[in-house]
């Protein structure tokens, strides 16, 4: 019981009204708090950015459900206005209003209880919990708080009408959402001029035939259900018309209730309690949370929201009809908690990772293989740095018809964080808790790099929305900055696809959210940072690419490929050599580097070993244009046997990128001192003083905060 010492003096008789107060308000009991919407004194909150004043605008809380025996209970944070309430309450036996919109809310003050020999100190709620105790929750130091999403459909409507405008302009980079046309121009470009000035001709695939109104909803109705799973729903009045008049969603889990509250500018018309719709889950806390809004052609909007639970438990739910779908029910696919959730940029399938290593991909046309978690896995494929138990390459009637479409082992610890690059729908970010950053090509089912973190383990990791930069953040309190190579074929192909170019450094703790400000950034020239972590300050950085800090270079090498490392990441899983014969010669037609077409490039290469000729005579001669034809053939031959031969590709056709992965193999890439790599320090920083951050996000007027605790700060940009 979250009790503090100083209640002690009512140990002999405690007054009935504080029994009350704490059977039927306070956290660990039989309910929780209310939903509330709140305003801040400014003084105390704004801060200075530049030349500007971000003064808060208002505040709001989602509540956490009360602890189970199945939940996580060693790091469950409470909100410090409630703590400060509770404290009050018990004091004075007065009421405390938490809605308060008219009288701003000032930081509540550090209480102190004497102690002995006249001593004071803190003391917090939660302070007599027994250290001895377990917590089912492995994963302690990844326990989640208040998890939340914004979405505003206005984005979402510029963003599909750009798209559509890309798909019949040609551009390849319609279906990213944060396609530039720098980069649609460089991915038209080709050949030798292409090369030289880092222009890509690798995003040439056509556009998805599959329309986002075509995809497929979910099918059980929540109020409907006879679940055992779902053990409350509670829905707003006029929740259509609201949602029509605004169009923009906060989507909050805290504990086991998930919260959809219709945002306004306006804090007098923010309806919280109760929310459009909330749900409590019975038995399992709330780990990982993505969305994919999306509009059909006939303007409805739609909200796919993926929310993971400590049970291994996913569920799949459109708020707006009200409909959801569970995935591995009860974990009969794969036991363990799920620590991170990925919609692909296309909507059509979804990327789970778990707390052991382990990443499943789901369809969302299909249902589950019940029969999967009782069979033994068969390793399909093994290599040195993950295992493949079930794979995208299958043809013809062995097309997968359950879920899940794929099932990877890339470690032993958590996959905490996954990211799909914005402009290539085959290459996935991995943020792992063992201290290793993961690239993984998709379309090959191979991984191209593997970065080593400064020190711990990575818990964040973006994308910017042009895609040339990557961010990653973690247990080293730095931010990482890598550039990605893929765009650009000027470097080559032995380095591998990212190159770490700077750092973020200032915070204090680990660093759990990085956010780029799209309204504030310019592709290639400005971006504008913020991150948000376990110090509980927010730090805006600005990321200036060629304005970087010099920094004295030290002749090392930091890319090896894997037949040359010396290294191996910490994965020991007793595995069998052995493999399926039919996998086998897969494999070896789609990565070998050695074919027909490399026999007749060698051939002609060779008849010319004694005779060296310059470029213009080979160009004149029209050598050099038949062997790069021959190259471009190759590589077009083993591309369209990948995509042939991978579920995802060849049914959605989604934009890809050639990677080397199947020839050269992984490249690891090994971590670099501070000294050896330009620092860039915060523009500002403000110290929120509510506790562990966990999110960040920027809107086009508004900037907010999300805090473990529950409260989500929002200021007005000036």
């Amino acid at each position: 019981m979250y009790l503090p010492p100083d209640l002690s003096r009512y140990s002999r008789q405690t007054p009935q009204q504080f029994m009350q107060m704490l059977n039927s308000t306070i956290l660990p009991l039989q309910t929780t708090d209310p939903n509330c919407i709140f305003r801040l004194k400014e003084e105390e909150f704004e801060f200075d950015l530049l030349d500007a004043t971000f003064k808060p605008d208002m505040a709001l809380r989602v509540s956490r459900t009360p602890l189970l025996s199945t939940d996580p209970r060693t790091y469950a944070s409470l909100s410090k206005f409630i703590e400060y309430n509770l404290r009050k309450y018990h004091s004075t036996l007065a009421n405390a209003n938490q809605n308060q919109l008219i009288r701003p809310l000032g930081l509540p003050p550090d209480l102190t209880g004497v102690q002995a020999e006249s001593k004071t100190e803190v003391l917090p709620l939660g302070c007599s919990i027994n250290p001895l105790s377990s917590d089912p929750f492995k994963n302690v130091h990844l326990t989640p708080g208040f998890l939340c999403a914004i979405v505003d459909y206005a984005v979402v409507e510029e963003w599909q009408s750009r798209v559509e405008k890309q798909r019949h302009a040609g551009s390849p980079a319609a279906t990213s959402k944060s396609s530039h046309s720098a980069s649609s121009k460089n991915a038209e470009s080709s050949g030798l001029p292409g090369m030289l000035f880092g222009k890509s001709r690798q995003n040439s695939k056509t556009l998805p035939d599959r329309s986002l109104h075509s995809l497929k909803s979910p099918q059980t109705v929540i109020s409907r259900n006879s679940s055992s799973f779902i053990d409350r729903v509670v829905t707003g009045d006029n929740f259509n018309k609201k949602f029509a008049n605004n169009g923009k969603l906060l989507i909050g889990c805290n504990g086991r209730a998930i919260n959809m509250i219709v945002l306004d500018n306006s804090p007098k018309h923010i309806e919280v309690d109760p929310p459009a719709l909330k749900m409590n889950a019975s038995s399992s806390v709330i780990t990982c949370l993505d969305t994919f809004p999306h509009i059909g052609s006939d303007g409805e909007r739609s909200l796919d929201v993926l929310v993971g639970f400590g049970s291994g438990d996913l569920l799949w739910l459109d708020p707006i009809i009200q409909k959801y779908t569970r995935w591995n029910k009860r974990g009969w696919l794969k036991e363990g908690p799920v620590m991170s959730v990925e919609w692909s940029k296309c909507g059509s399938f979804a990327m789970v990772g778990f707390a052991d290593g382990d990443v499943l991909i789901f369809s969302r046309d299909l249902e589950d293989d019940e029969s999967y978690g009782d069979t033994p896995k068969t390793l399909v494929y093994k290599d040195r740095y993950m295992r493949t138990y079930r794979t995208l390459m299958t043809e013809g009637d062995n097309r997968r018809k359950r879920n899940p479409i794929a099932h990877y082992k890339f470690s032993r610890k958590a996959i905490v964080d996954i990211t799909t690059h914005p402009l290539y729908h085959n290459i996935v970010a991995m943020a792992c808790d063992d201290g290793y950053l993961r690239i993984f090509d998709l379309l090959k089912e191979r991984i191209t790099d593997i970065q080593e973190s400064y020190y711990g383990g990575f818990l964040s990791v973006s994308f910017t929305e042009d895609g040339k930069y990557l961010l990653a953040g973690g247990e080293d309190d730095l931010v990482s900055i890598y550039e990605f190579q893929g765009i650009s074929k000027f470097t080559p192909a032995s380095s591998g696809l990212i190159k770490l170019v700077a750092r973020l450094e200032g915070s204090k703790s680990w660093v759990r959210d990085i956010t780029v400000d799209r309204h504030r950034s310019k592709s290639g020239i400005l971006y504008r940072i913020g991150t948000a972590g376990d110090d509980g300050v927010l730090r805006f950085y600005e990321f200036q690419p060629r304005n970087l800090p010099k920094v004295k270079k030290i002749a090392r090498k930091t890319a090896i490929s894997t037949s040359s490392a010396v290294r191996a990441l910490p994965l020991k899983v007793s595995v069998s050599n052995s493999m399926p014969a039919k996998a086998t010669a897969m494999r070896r037609a789609l990565t070998s580097k050695h074919g027909k077409n490399t026999e007749s490039i060698s051939s002609l290469t060779s008849s010319n070993t004694n005779r060296r000729l310059s470029l213009l005579e080979m160009i004149s001669h029209g050598s050099a244009t038949s062997l790069q034809q021959l190259q471009q053939q190759q590589e077009t031959n083993l591309e369209d046997k990948c995509v042939k031969a991978n579920y995802i590709f060849s049914d959605h056709k989604l934009p890809c990128l050639k990677t080397d992965s199947g020839t050269l193999g992984s490249h690891f890439h090994i971590s670099v001192g501070l000294k050896e790599c330009p620092i860039i320090f915060p523009i500002c920083e403000k110290d929120v003083k509510l506790g562990r951050l966990s999110g960040l996000y920027f809107e086009k007027d508004y900037v907010w905060a999300f805090v473990a605790t529950g409260d989500s700060v929002r200021w007005k940009r000036p």
